[in-house]
């Protein structure tokens, strides 16, 4: 067991170069946790800044949406489709 640990005379250079991998590897573990903690806390703030009718249509499951996009449709078929549909 001893020399596979001694690794024929390299073990310095093969446990550092664990080691190395070792903590670079929990390094970006660690800076991605991090980032998805931030971006999470910044979608949080934004979805609560968002206007009360977008949080409506998302609680009445879509409802308000339909009746948006067909009161839409019926301006633009109004106003002969004039560039703004």
């Amino acid at each position: 067991m001893g020399e596979y640990f001694a690794m024929g005379g390299h073990a310095a250079y093969v446990w550092t170069s664990y080691a190395v991998a070792l903590a670079v590897l929990v390094g970006m573990l660690a800076l991605s946790l991090g980032e998805l903690r931030r971006s999470e806390a910044l979608l949080r703030t934004l979805d609560a800044a968002r206007p009360a009718r977008r949080r409506a249509r998302r609680a009445d499951g879509g409802e308000a949406a339909a009746a948006v996009a067909a009161s839409a449709g019926a301006d633009c078929a109004a106003d002969g489709g004039g560039g703004n549909c």
